[in-house]
């Protein structure tokens, strides 16, 4: 989800406090779930697992062009990281790596470089 669904999922359940806290308890009320990961614009993205709070940000852009396929990228980011077995920080830096260069282009379906394809490949 992105840092403006977090707030929104949180008053549905009446909860109060600071984000950190919403994805605790999300991860309580839902034992199946067992990662949540919340996008936050130029300021990275949030990966809380049962015990650990992952944090990172995007490398710094040249232009910003377009946000529109940012969060998707994450999200794609996210499973095929998942689907390989890799820790959250790995899996992290190549989404933040990721949704950067979505951003620093028009539309949201750029074409990857193989620099940035090829970990999730090999």
């Amino acid at each position: 989800m992105n840092h403006d669904e977090l707030p929104y999922i949180a008053s549905l359940f009446g909860w109060d406090g600071m984000p950190e806290d919403t994805m605790l308890r999300l991860l309580d009320t839902y034992p199946g779930v067992n990662h949540l990961v919340v996008t936050r614009a130029s300021d990275g993205a949030w990966w809380q697992t049962r015990d650990t709070l992952y944090s990172r940000t995007p490398p710094p852009l040249a232009a910003m062009v377009d946000t529109i396929g940012a969060g998707d990228s994450v999200t794609a980011a996210v499973m095929m990281g998942l689907l390989r077995g890799w820790e959250p920080e790995r899996i992290l830096d190549a989404a933040m790596n990721i949704a950067s260069f979505v951003c620093s282009c028009r539309g949201g379906t750029p074409e990857l470089s193989e620099a940035l394809k090829n970990p999730f490949l090999g």
